[in-house]
C-alpha cells in the first residue's frame, strides 16, 4: 500500500515556508508567525480546494487578514478593571469638549468643498458608518470612503498650516500649539 499525500499536504509542502517567511516579515515574532500560518492552513482544510484560483493569492490573503484580526484583537485587550485608572471627566463635560473642539474645527471645516465638508460631518463628526453616509447622499461606499479620506486629508494639511501637532504611535493628536504664537 503507499500512501498518496492529500491536497492539502500538498500545498502545505509547497508554501508553508514561505507563507512562513511573508508572515514573519510581517509581525516579527516567530512563534505569532508559526500561529497565524497554522491558522491559514486550518481554514484550507475547511475550504474548497478544488474552487481556489490562485492557491499562492489565497494563503497570501488569508494571511494578510489573520495578520490584521491578530493586531485588531491585540488591540481591542482591555486593562483590568483595577488598572484603570479614573478619569474625572462626567459625559456632560465630555460632549462640551467635543462641541468646543467641533467649534475650533468649524473654520477649517468651512474650508472644505461641500461635498467632502459634508462627508465628513456625517460620519466623523456624526454618528453615521460611511455606508450609513453613502446611502443618504446616494453614492458608492467607496465613493464615500474617498470623500473622507480627501476631507481628512485636507483637514490635516489646513491645521498643520496653522498648528505645531504632535501626535501618538497611532496618528491621533497629542498635543497641538498654533504656529503664530
Amino acid at each position: 500500500m503507499t500512501y498518496s499525500a492529500s491536497p492539502v499536504e500538498l500545498v502545505y509542502q509547497e508554501f508553508a515556508s514561505r507563507l512562513n517567511g511573508f508572515v514573519l516579515r510581517r509581525v516579527r515574532n516567530k512563534e505569532l508567525a508559526e500561529d497565524i500560518v497554522q491558522d491559514v492552513f486550518v481554514r484550507l482544510v475547511s475550504a474548497d480546494i478544488d474552487s481556489i484560483n490562485n492557491i499562492s493569492g489565497w494563503l497570501h490573503q488569508v494571511a494578510r487578514n489573520a495578520i490584521i484580526d491578530r493586531r485588531r484583537s491585540a488591540q481591542r485587550r482591555e486593562l483590568p478593571t483595577e488598572e484603570v485608572p479614573e478619569v474625572g471627566i462626567e459625559e456632560e463635560d465630555d460632549a462640551a469638549i467635543w462641541d468646543e473642539i467641533v467649534a475650533c474645527l468649524q473654520p477649517f471645516l468651512d474650508g472644505l468643498g461641500e461635498k467632502q465638508r459634508e462627508a465628513l460631518e456625517m460620519t466623523e463628526l456624526g454618528t453615521m458608518t460611511q455606508a450609513e453616509a453613502a446611502d443618504e447622499v446616494g453614492i458608492s461606499v467607496a465613493g464615500m470612503k474617498s470623500r473622507v479620506q480627501r476631507a481628512r486629508r485636507q483637514l490635516l494639511n489646513d491645521l498643520q498650516e496653522c498648528c505645531a501637532i504632535t501626535v501618538d504611535s497611532r496618528g491621533r493628536p497629542i498635543e497641538w500649539r498654533s504656529r503664530n504664537t
